[in-house]
């Protein structure tokens, strides 16, 4: 009982912060929404006109997303994918020298 209401208060502390209640942001350059994803979900780079390499990895490590952008006048792109199925996705973002990585589940 008492494992279950730490839980429920990390879960809820975790809701309180994010900024939307359908957008988990790790870093204001790398946005995947919304979680957790049944079918599609849509990666937005923030990435002010800077070139950038995005890349997304299936539950089973199989990469699904390969994107690769040189300078441009955009401030942001946003990639649509399309799910594979149920597990843990991985997407991974380099830009500006530094890899930002971010998790999501697929239902």
């Amino acid at each position: 009982m008492k494992k279950h209401s730490i839980f429920i208060v990390i879960m809820l502390c975790m809701l309180i912060g994010c900024s939307r209640p359908d957008e988990y942001v790790t870093d204001q350059r790398l946005i995947v929404f919304p979680p957790p994803a049944q079918v599609n979900v849509t990666i937005k780079v923030v990435h002010g006109g800077s070139p950038f390499n995005v890349k997304a990895f299936d539950n089973e490590g199989k990469l699904v997303l390969d994107q690769t952008q040189s300078a441009s006048q955009e401030e942001a792109s946003d990639f649509s994918l399309q799910l594979s199925g149920q597990g843990t996705y991985h997407v991974i973002l380099e830009i500006e020298n530094t890899t930002i990585t971010q998790s999501f589940l697929g239902l």
